[in-house]
């Protein structure tokens, strides 16, 4: 792709911006979640500070299969989205969180054949035929996880946006060390971000979580 910033254009399968109206970023997004028949993928250029967008229609639709949360997922969709507005927008499962966008903050965290990731920048094509679990998952029959209780009991939140995520991120690093130190549960937790800095009290509830998962390995 060719991008001409002094026409203020794109060459290689985009159309000129000058005969496309200007959007903003969040009008670009509801755009792109919006669309189910024709990607619309755009790209920035800008011109005497202007920025623009120039569109690309082509179709990338693609059946994906997986399973949320134990339960089977079938749905045609742009291969290319990330995994989070899928969760989020066509599955209604809104306890994954968008925070930056950029992988960075760990408020999208849902777990993916047994692995945090950030689903905000997990394009929704690498799901295919994995198991991924998200924060309503978590809890059985009505019953709260052992992190789940333990972040009530320790008041491990605040505002609680990022909650989701830190609960996630804990449970996959148990899944892979039982019986963590100290030190291995902050090393762990430290890409989770909390802007309300209630990270002490997060780093007692997982301490306290592994005490009462003791010799379990609870999924």
């Amino acid at each position: 792709m060719k991008v001409n910033k002094e026409k203020g254009w794109t060459e290689g399968g985009f159309h000129r911006t000058s005969n496309k109206p200007r959007i903003t970023a969040a009008q670009l997004k509801k755009v792109v979640l919006d669309n189910r028949t024709e990607v619309c993928l755009y790209t920035r250029v800008e011109r005497k500070s202007t920025i623009i967008w120039a569109k690309r229609g082509f179709n990338m639709n693609e059946t994906i299969s997986f399973k949320v949360n134990d339960k089977s997922v079938s749905l045609t969709t742009d291969s290319e989205r990330t995994l989070l507005w899928v969760l989020r927008t066509d599955l209604g499962l809104t306890g994954t969180k968008y925070g930056c966008g950029k992988g960075l903050c760990g408020a999208c965290t849902v777990i993916v054949d047994e692995r945090a990731v950030r689903s905000c920048v997990v394009p929704v094509r690498s799901i295919k035929g994995k198991k991924v679990f998200t924060i309503e998952g978590l809890a059985k029959n009505g019953k709260l996880h052992p992190i789940q209780e333990a972040f009530v009991k320790h008041d491990a939140l605040q505002c609680g946006f990022c909650t989701p995520g830190m609960i996630l991120n804990a449970y996959s690093l148990l899944l892979r060390n039982p019986q963590p130190t100290k030190a291995e549960i902050i090393r762990g937790m430290e890409n989770n971000l909390c802007r309300c800095a209630a990270h002490l009290r997060i780093i007692r509830a997982i301490e306290s979580a592994v005490q009462k998962m003791k010799g379990t390995r609870q999924k």
